[in-house]
């Protein structure tokens, strides 16, 4: 998993297209503070701020690829091959590779490189989110269109939005529309009702206004002039389809929307401010209200589109709320305000632009080092030499007497399919061979698992024992309780006698008869379920998995045959595995898997000494 996260960083990091997002990322955050800080001041302020940063997210992909860069270290931590760790029972853990500068030895080729690399993907999923949310715009642009060219003259609008137009200091020729319902055949519209006034274009900008509008009270139809000429004044229309269009290129940033959304409320707001300096506040809420009411009762186009729209249903609360409030500073942004917006983006735009992430590869945090023994010795096995089972004790191993086979078996661990794969490829010359080692530690060994990595780290360094690890799909088993449950006796610490006897093919391969009255072996009474997994032959790669769920200890007499012919015998000595697990209550579940099996690469006989 971390190696994958490492990979995914290592892409992301060291591209333009990161260090672009990074800084939009702050820009907008920055953005969002400082309106957070102005929510006392006028909606103007809070609004020119968000607009500059969405235009400071606009001119930093062209600004990063004309100013020369200035690196960013960014540390990704660097994939390196772990140490040498034991075969792990149950492939809960990678096994490492063992090298060494052998010529016969066997390597691995890497993989082959994808030629569909991970930057490929990033790219096709943001063309493809970029294609997805333009895709609005578009729509909402064409039916604007359609609205517009479908739109009706009228000529008292058109006269009393001039002589409100020259009163909000706006010296633009605006086209006053009423809107028309276009037929594209007897049952279907060409598009849905403008049902509330909205306001498109912008170098001619134009007001459409529904059709009943020539109903509507003289007062309400000022402030509703007054609220979209304001809009025209300040140049929304453009500002927010930039914005947007800012929008669908960072579609994946959060941060965007939320700014987008707080854009599009402060400008309505400010439209509010300025219809508030010659309307009555409550007047004005009840006409929003009564809009947005109307815009409840049947689909509009001003609902879904990019326009601007006098009335949308989403912010209505906080905007009515906003009009209602007395203490609230309303009016124009200031010089200072919009200086301090232009300045403070044109800063951004100069001094972030040339900044670019690097990944700078780090070394991950160093896995503390296997302890080796200082002094091993390694013999050919005299008679005289006696015979001792492998043993850690103290800052010592010793193994005397036993073979190569065995010994690399339990070192590694191996079994089953695993432990017979692994041999063969053994010469017979050395496998065949029995040898004494002994060797001693700098400090007392800690756990059998850490002799064991010491073990292995000796077997490398004197055999010169290297190999590799191949990937199989296989039969893997499970040890599982059979139907009718489990026929087996608890382990007590009174129990006297052998509790466990393990026989296959007529030889026992494990016994334990504790001395009643050794209370220090007490609890080497009976076997648990796990033990015995480990100790079922199988054709898998490595040992069986105990599945039953059954804790504690129990008394195991198990004895079957591995030999077919066992069955077609007058008198068979055993039966196989499946019927003596059967009468302990158990049974094996087989299924497929994948598994690590090692693979001996090399290994040649040590220099006595």
């Amino acid at each position: 998993m971390i190696p994958a996260i490492n990979r995914i960083m290592l892409a992301i990091s060291s591209s333009l297209a990161a260090s672009i997002v990074a800084k939009v990322t702050v820009i907008v955050a920055l953005a969002l503070f400082a309106a957070w800080l102005a929510r006392g001041s006028r909606a103007a302020v809070r609004h020119a701020f968000l607009a500059a940063a969405f235009g400071v997210t606009l001119l930093l992909p062209i600004a990063s690829l004309l100013v020369p860069p200035v690196h960013l270290g960014v540390p990704v931590v660097e994939d390196r091959a772990a140490g040498a760790q034991p075969l792990v029972s149950g492939g809960e853990q990678s096994p490492p590779i063992l090298v060494t500068d052998d010529p016969d030895a066997r390597v691995l080729p890497a993989p082959p490189s994808s030629k569909f690399s991970l930057s490929h993907l990033l790219l096709a999923v943001w063309i493809a989110g970029c294609a997805i949310f333009l895709l609005p715009v578009v729509i909402g642009l064409w039916q604007i269109r359609l609205i517009r060219r479908s739109g009706l003259p009228w000529r008292h609008g058109q006269s009393l939005a001039e002589t409100i137009a020259l009163e909000a200091g706006v010296h633009r020729r605006v086209q006053v529309l009423l809107h028309k319902q276009v037929l594209l055949n007897r049952d279907a519209l060409l598009h849905e009702a403008v049902l509330g006034p909205i306001t498109c274009g912008t170098l001619h900008p134009a007001i459409v206004l529904p059709q009943d509008a020539v109903n509507w009270d003289a007062e309400d139809l000022n402030r509703a002039f007054l609220h979209e000429l304001e809009h025209v004044r300040r140049g929304d229309s453009l500002t927010r389809s930039l914005a947007r269009g800012a929008c669908a290129v960072y579609w994946f940033n959060p941060l965007v929307w939320i700014a987008w959304r707080r854009l599009a409320l402060e400008a309505e707001r400010s439209c509010d401010d300025a219809v508030l300096r010659r309307s009555e506040a409550t007047a004005y809420a009840d006409q929003l209200v009564g809009l947005a009411q109307r815009l409840s009762t049947a689909k509009s186009i001003a609902q879904r589109s990019p326009l601007l729209a006098m009335a949308n249903r989403a912010d209505l609360a906080t905007r009515v709320r906003a009009v209602l409030d007395a203490r609230q500073q309303r009016g124009r942004a200031g010089a200072p305000s919009l200086g301090l917006a232009t300045t403070a983006a044109m800063v951004l735009v100069l001094s972030m632009s040339s900044l670019m992430l690097v990944a700078t590869p780090q070394a991950a945090p160093a896995q503390p080092a296997t302890p080796k023994f200082e002094v091993t010795s390694v013999r050919l096995h005299t008679p005289n030499s006696g015979l001792h089972p492998q043993d850690c004790s103290g800052d010592r191993f010793i193994s005397t007497g036993i073979g190569l086979a065995n010994l690399l078996s339990e070192t590694y661990q191996l079994e089953g399919m695993a432990r017979s794969e692994f041999l063969q490829r053994v010469p017979e010359s050395i496998r065949q061979k029995v040898y004494d080692i002994q060797a001693k530690a700098a400090a007392p060994i800690a756990s059998e698992s850490q002799c064991r990595l010491m073990v292995q780290a000796l077997l490398a360094d004197r055999f010169k024992l290297a190999f590799h690890y191949e990937q199989r799909d296989v039969d893997l088993f499970d040890l599982v309780v059979a139907r009718g449950g489990p026929k087996l006796q608890k382990a007590l610490p009174t129990d006297e006698g052998t509790d466990i006897n393990i026989v296959i093919n007529g030889t026992l391969v494990y016994t334990w008869a504790p001395i009643a009255d050794a209370d220090t072996r007490e609890h080497t009474k009976g076997m648990t379920m796990q033990e015995l997994a480990r100790r079922l032959p199988t054709l898998a790669p490595q040992p069986v998995a105990d599945k039953t769920g059954l804790e504690g200890r129990y008394k195991i007499d198990l004895r079957y045959s591995t030999s077919l012919a066992a069955d077609n015998q007058d008198t068979p000595e055993d039966p196989p595995l499946e019927a003596a697990l059967a009468k302990l209550g158990l049974r094996l579940e087989k299924h497929k898997g994948s598994v690590k099996v090692p693979v001996l690469d090399h290994i040649e006989p040590p220099d006595a000494n």
